[in-house]
């Protein structure tokens, strides 16, 4: 779990501090000495040993060790531009979320994405490379990727606030599932696909082999869509 400046455990009973404290600001460290400023997401390693954070202030993608609690940096420099390079030689306009790409086709846990304003940033987390994976779709509409989710079939899910989107990364590919790009606030509706409309889509998840998702919408409300047939309910 997170706040604006830590990163947190809860045990199911209390709530212990792993990096940070009650004070934003930007340092690599140990504990309580590293700092943070709004953090937006962080994922885990599957065996429970690292972190990987979205420090959307700092403009950087931060590491923890569980087990000592060192933070470290693994991308971006804090400066707000796009900028594909290795490790902190990197910038990047926007962190708001991240996602390890779950496709059959790499190994495991090689390779994190991040939404990245217009376009989503691709990190390999061994050589610290990141490049730039361009959504032709979501610029020409002045579109930012808000939250992300893989698929093991290759496939981003991404939502942008009034629309969901499926992105190949393999060949690019970018298709609409719902909702629409040049939306406005609006009263959620269910229907299929193209027909149904969100409010303010942020976080996703996907379950059941793959056969749904759910959505986090404006007004506490979570949207479900039948992936196979893209209906909303």
């Amino acid at each position: 779990m997170t706040d604006r400046s830590s990163v947190r455990y809860c045990d199911g009973e209390n709530v212990f501090t792993i990096a940070g404290c009650n004070q934003c600001g930007f340092a690599d460290g140990t504990g309580v000495n590293a700092r943070f400023s709004y953090v937006l997401e962080v994922v885990c390693t599957r065996d429970r040993k690292r972190l990987f954070v979205a420090d959307d202030d700092n403009l950087r993608v931060r590491t923890i060790d569980i087990d000592s609690k060192v933070v470290r940096t693994l991308a971006g420099n804090g400066q707000s531009k796009t900028v594909d390079e290795i490790g902190r030689f990197a910038s990047f306009r926007v962190v708001h979320s991240l996602v390890f790409d779950r496709s059959r086709k790499i190994a495991p846990e090689s390779v994190l994405w991040v939404s990245a304003a217009e376009a989503l940033r691709r990190i390999d987390i061994q050589t610290t490379r990141v490049s730039t994976f361009k959504l032709e779709l979501a610029a020409r509409h002045k579109t930012w990727i808000d939250r992300i989710h893989s698929t093991a079939s290759g496939h981003l899910l991404c939502t942008t606030g009034f629309a969901l989107l499926s992105v190949d990364t393999t060949n690019g590919a970018v298709h609409l599932m719902a909702g629409e790009l040049d939306g406005r606030p609006q009263p959620a509706a269910d229907g299929p696909g193209l027909t149904a409309r969100l409010s303010s889509a942020r976080g996703i998840a996907v379950i059941d082999a793959e056969r749904c998702a759910y959505l986090c919408d404006f007004n506490s409300l979570i949207r479900r869509i039948s992936l196979p047939s893209h209906l909303f309910s």
